[in-house]
């Protein structure tokens, strides 16, 4: 069908809906059509609008969408819009076949697909940013999100895709790493200043062991660190950890040892 054609079919059938001039009753199904869409530069005025029966309001969005040529700013409103209708709160009154539905489905996608879809043009992105600026979500709202939240992190399969993506992620470049460095200068981690709890500190250090001692972490690891080369200060700090580690071992020795001489001599003495 030709836009032509589609435009000729379109105002017949507008004009054979005022010929009938319905009206609202429980006896029979009917819906207002808006002869130019809101979303073209329709208004609400009785001029406008015509009361249809409910399948010939779907037939009547159906040919909109062939009057425009594909790909244009308003065949993709129309799309969007029998979209809607086939599947929205009034979808029952329409009844559409197998086929009708994928081919409304698949012109909904195409009109959505890439560079098309309205959540990626500028104009409509800041006007989304402009809506949510300042709203706060309530006390309630608040509460049901953080408890999903804690219930899909609960889940096996959350914390192993997310471990499987962590592993499977490139190492970040040295120039990423400098954009970031420079970003974070002289801001302050949203934590400051605050103290964890001794559970959350807890909980913080077994999951640090649990990955540690996985194999594939340990594997991931040496993949990271093979070929580089440590610098003289690295290799300083290195040595200087050790030798306080060496110290402490020596010094819990001891320690260890006293308490048992000590141990001993009390035994000794009550005897």
């Amino acid at each position: 069908m030709t836009p032509e054609e589609a435009k000729q079919a379109y105002d017949e059938l507008i004009a054979e809906a005022r010929e009938m001039n319905l009206k609202k009753t429980k006896e029979v199904y009917t819906e207002v059509h808006h002869i130019l869409p809101k979303s073209l530069g329709g208004d609400n005025s009785p001029e406008n609008k015509v009361r249809m029966l409910g399948r010939k309001h779907f037939e009547a969005h159906w040919l909109l969408t062939h009057v425009w040529e594909e790909s244009s700013r308003k065949y993709n409103k129309m799309v969007k819009a029998l979209h809607k209708m086939s599947f929205g709160i009034h979808k029952d009154e329409y009844r559409i076949m197998a086929d009708e539905y994928e081919h409304i489905r698949t012109l909904n996608r195409n009109a959505l697909y890439g560079d098309n879809n309205p959540s990626k043009r500028p104009e409509v992105r800041k006007k989304i940013s402009n809506k949510l600026t300042g709203v706060k979500h309530s006390e309630e709202r608040k509460a049901i999100e953080c408890a999903a939240q804690q219930e899909l992190c609960k889940k096996p399969e959350t914390s192993e895709n997310r471990r499987i993506a962590a592993l499977k992620r490139p190492p970040v470049s040295a120039e990423t790493r400098k954009k970031r460095s420079q970003q974070q200068k002289g801001k302050k981690p949203g934590n400051f200043g605050k103290q964890a709890t001794p559970k959350a500190r807890q909980n913080m250090s077994d999951a640090q062991l649990i990955a540690q001692n996985r194999p594939e972490v340990k594997q991931h690891q040496r993949d990271v660190q093979t070929g580089k080369k440590r610098t003289s200060e690295t290799k300083k700090k290195i040595k200087h950890v050790n030798i306080i580690r060496w110290k402490l071992t020596r010094l819990a020795k001891r320690l260890a040892t006293l308490l048992l001489i000590h141990d001993a001599n009390i035994t000794t003495s009550q005897v």
